[in-house]
């Protein structure tokens, strides 16, 4: 089972790789599988934020963390500083979902051999 549990973990870093563009290599890192009771494999993400690529968010405000202070970010080469952003939220990326159904598929065929 530890073979199923080692192909499912690379089959959602797979996806994960496909779908994230910005690339520190914390979540793909972050993906971890176990074998758990009845010949089931779970796959998670430990990354802080791995919830908010798997299901998206919804639009939001960000304010600074500190009262009275700014945000500063870069748009192009242009550094802004505000107090305010509206963010209009994110897509879920579903690499979780999507790269355990491929892991799935994959180890249907291998079971078939």
């Amino acid at each position: 089972m530890a073979g199923y549990a080692g192909i499912a973990t690379e089959e959602v870093r797979t996806v994960s790789d496909e779908r994230i563009t910005h690339r520190t290599g914390t979540y793909r890192r972050s993906i971890r599988s176990q074998v758990m009771a009845g010949n089931r494999v779970e796959v998670h993400a430990t990354a802080p934020y791995a919830i908010y690529l798997e299901r998206g968010t919804a639009p939001h405000i960000i304010v600074p963390r500190r009262p009275g202070g700014y945000l500063r970010f870069t748009v192009g080469s242009k550094v802004i500083y505000t107090r305010l952003v509206h963010h209009p939220g994110t897509r879920p990326y579903n690499i979780i979902r999507d790269g355990a159904a491929r892991a799935g598929r994959k180890l249907t065929r291998l079971s078939r051999r």
